[in-house]
């Protein structure tokens, strides 16, 4: 892990340690073996209980549930802005790099630029342009958010803002920057480019047989030899032949 997220990791693991986590206690069923929502390829998160109403926590709260909002855990770095610091396409990458953060509604993902070294795995009020180079965190300002097999759709409206949302299109599930199919495969960018090797056999004919372009080889040869004899001695009469 380099030195920077180390350092974050180490504030936030500091943050979550002034909490009471007696709070997320009756939201909670068991600390890990539920799928992530943030990465729905992990399954090492807590599952909430069904009595209460309540939701999965992001990254670093991720062994906890809690009471359903619209903005991150307790515990999380700017949670007024954050829901997960991990899991989300960076906005400066065009690789869907999923190593950001998701943010809230309204939230602006931070970035690599001059106003947010340390780097920033967090989101933040996007009207403070001090504090970091950030881009609303949804769908329409972060390209390549989606999953190939998703749509970016109008999801609400903030301030005077059009938020978005990814959507896995008919036959896929997820939450639309991770969207899988109906065997539950991760679901693969149509357009992407792939490398395969073939081997083909094929069969051919030519008439007539002597032709030296496409030779038949011996036993071949031998077999037309001998049906051609076999015509030789029976032109003009009747006959009988047998060929092996």
């Amino acid at each position: 892990m380099r030195g920077p997220v180390l350092l974050l990791t180490l504030a936030v693991l500091g943050q979550a340690g002034k909490l009471d986590l007696g709070i997320f206690t009756k939201y909670t069923e068991t600390d890990t073996g539920c799928p992530c929502w943030w990465d729905l390829t992990r399954d090492d998160c807590a599952c909430c209980t069904t009595s209460e109403p309540a939701v999965q926590c992001g990254f670093p709260m991720h062994k906890y549930c809690y009471k359903p909002s619209n903005r991150g855990c307790p515990g999380i770095p700017a949670s007024r802005w954050t829901l997960s610091t991990r899991g989300h396409p960076c906005y400066w990458k065009q690789d869907r790099t999923d190593e950001c953060a998701w943010c809230a509604t309204g939230g602006y993902q931070c970035g690599t630029g001059k106003r947010s070294s340390p780097p920033r795995n967090h989101c933040y009020n996007g009207r403070n342009k001090k504090y970091c180079d950030a881009v609303i965190g949804d769908c329409r300002h972060i390209t390549n958010a989606c999953d190939p097999n998703a749509t970016c759709k109008f999801s609400k409206k903030f301030a005077s803002f059009r938020i978005h949302k990814c959507v896995c299109n008919p036959g896929y599930t997820g939450n639309g920057v991770q969207c899988f199919d109906q065997d539950g495969n991760l679901s693969q960018d149509p357009s992407k480019i792939v490398e395969v090797e073939m081997t083909l056999n094929s069969d051919f004919y030519v008439y007539p047989h002597e032709s030296e372009q496409f030779p038949f080889g011996p036993e071949l040869d031998t077999l037309f030899s001998e049906m051609n004899a076999v015509v030789n001695a029976c032109t003009g009469g009747d006959c009988t032949s047998t060929v092996v």
